[in-house]
């Protein structure tokens, strides 16, 4: 009387749930085999195959689970029990399913593009519209966007149909992220950047939430200034903050504060 269990299966994201897997049972006086599944890490079975005379070798068994689909901890369950009995033997297991995609990205704007055709900004994924008129300057606040695939990420003007910035990125489930729109959709209407960094409309990507509690802030520091040249951020006192932010570059690693009221100067990282 022994039975193989497999560990839990987090199968949240999934449907159309099947089991298939290849079976011998060679039968001896009062020898059995079951198979069975719980959706409950075992708590409870629900018994889906039963045999107690020899199968042909090898009999294909599938079943489908539609009690598992969107289940955390499913299990499935072989039992054989028999007295002097042979044996029963499987193989090729596989258990199937249809991904629906994991939890979602959660994922912020801002908006820091100066475009004048650009006052309020719509973000569509894959068509389908997430953020709504993100204000020049103004953070969107943290949406749900889905995880996984690479999606086509677009930007309108809002109420606009035409697309302005158009490419693929991927999000990871659950995950953080910072999006910044930055640059203009019609270069050759702007003054270049003198540093030669194109200024064409895209969006940066900072992945990890932005953290800001009762007493501490993160801060990233981020050139968005189309015709700027790469840029020093320091206290009044000389404390250095960044250097060398060229623009549309983000700083990659925060700077740790005590929320307060500071006086910070901008400078030219060339001239000083």
């Amino acid at each position: 009387n022994s039975d193989l269990i497999t560990p839990p299966l987090n199968l949240t994201y999934f449907t159309d749930i099947n089991i298939t897997f290849t079976h011998y049972f060679r039968e001896f006086s009062g020898s059995s085999a079951t198979f069975s599944y719980s959706v409950d890490n075992g708590e409870t079975w629900v018994q889906a195959g039963n045999w107690t005379s020899t199968t042909p070798n090898p009999t294909v068994f599938s079943l489908d689970v539609p009690e598992a689909e969107g289940q955390s901890q499913v299990r499935f369950k072989w039992n054989y029990t028999g007295t002097w009995g042979w044996y029963w033997s499987f193989d090729d297991l596989v258990v199937s399913g249809t991904y629906l995609g994991g939890p979602p990205a959660q994922v912020q704007m801002f908006h820091n593009s100066a475009d004048p055709i650009l006052t309020s900004a719509d973000v569509y994924v894959d068509g389908l519209r997430y953020i709504s008129n993100a204000g020049f300057g103004h953070n969107s606040g943290y949406k749900e966007f889905p995880s996984g695939d690479e999606v086509t990420v677009e930007v309108r003007a809002s109420g606009s149909s035409e697309t302005l910035y158009l490419a693929e990125h991927s999000f990871s489930p659950e995950e953080y992220y910072t999006l910044v729109l930055n640059g203009v959709s019609d270069h050759g209407a702007f003054t270049p950047n003198p540093d030669g960094h194109p200024i064409s409309l895209d969006l940066n990507v900072l992945e990890g939430k932005m953290e800001r509690g009762a007493y501490m802030m993160e801060v990233y520091f981020h050139n968005g200034v189309t015709d700027s040249p790469a840029l020093d951020f320091r206290l009044l006192d000389g404390t250095m903050l960044a250097e060398q932010v060229g623009y549309g570059e983000i700083t990659t690693e925060a700077v740790k504060m005590y929320a307060y009221k500071y006086f910070m100067e901008v400078f030219d990282s060339a001239t000083g």
